[in-house]
């Protein structure tokens, strides 16, 4: 399964690709890297550290180049990133410091683009703990040169709550429910669900106490298991930009 969506003043596109790998049309390499389904492909280029990723959906596409400036982020203890209190979690790494240009195509218009990226890695055993009826995920580069990775599960009793801070220098600081508040402001309803789309994220010890919120917009990636996914804007004690998945939310 592949998922793709373009974000632009206020619209989303969102396309969901099944395929087999047995039959070739799926699959990946590590060295040099390949990762593919049907014509959707992120590959490593020849001679070179830089990544080309290429994606068309039913009016637009982009084709663009990716370059890792920073090391590897090891979420959690040495990479293992704890998803509840007793003791379930992931294999997580990002790479935060992506530099991305290349083109946007959006219907007949074919825009050049360049900005900041960020690369999540991330497996698993199993999905969800019993129990667990979705997350709430936040990847922020802040203008300061820090950034912030954010989620919280939400459970029957409360939430679970980790993250990480990395350093402008890249040192990685991990956070628990101690270090870190996620509390939804504002709420939007569409026929999909009712998701919070504006947040109060505060760490004391960290001097941080933000809002991150969606730009005005429907956001849902409408597929199989649909899923609110936008870029954020943050403001308070930091400014930035960043990312916001929500899953769970559906009615």
């Amino acid at each position: 399964m592949a998922h793709a969506a373009v974000s632009f003043e206020g619209e989303h596109w969102f396309e969901e690709k099944l395929a087999r790998g047995d039959l070739g049309h799926a699959g990946a390499r590590a060295d040099p890297l390949q990762v593919w389904l049907d014509d959707w492909r992120l590959v490593s280029q020849p001679d070179s550290e830089q990544w080309h990723l290429q994606v068309e959906g039913g009016n637009w596409r982009y084709d663009l180049r990716l370059s890792n400036t920073g090391k590897p982020v090891p979420h959690g203890k040495n990479g293992f990133s704890a998803k509840s209190a007793s003791g379930e979690g992931s294999m997580y790494f990002s790479l935060v410091d992506l530099h991305i240009e290349g083109t946007v195509t959006l219907g007949d218009e074919t825009l050049a683009v360049s900005g900041k990226g960020w690369f999540d890695r991330e497996w698993s055993s199993q999905f969800l703990k019993a129990g667990q009826q979705g997350w709430d995920w936040f990847a922020l580069h802040l203008d300061d040169g820090h950034k912030l990775m954010a989620f919280r599960l939400r459970e029957d009793q409360g939430a679970f709550v980790s993250g990480s801070w990395i350093n402008a220098d890249g040192q990685v600081e991990a956070l628990n429910g101690n270090d870190i508040s996620l509390n939804p402001l504002n709420w939007q309803t569409s026929p999909q669900g009712r998701v919070p789309v504006e947040w109060r994220l505060r760490m004391p010890q960290k001097n941080v106490d933000v809002q991150v919120a969606a730009p005005p917009g429907d956001y849902w990636n409408a597929g199989l298991y649909p899923y609110w996914e936008s870029p954020v804007t943050v403001t308070g004690s930091h400014d930035g930009v960043g990312y916001m998945e929500l899953t769970g939310y559906r009615n």
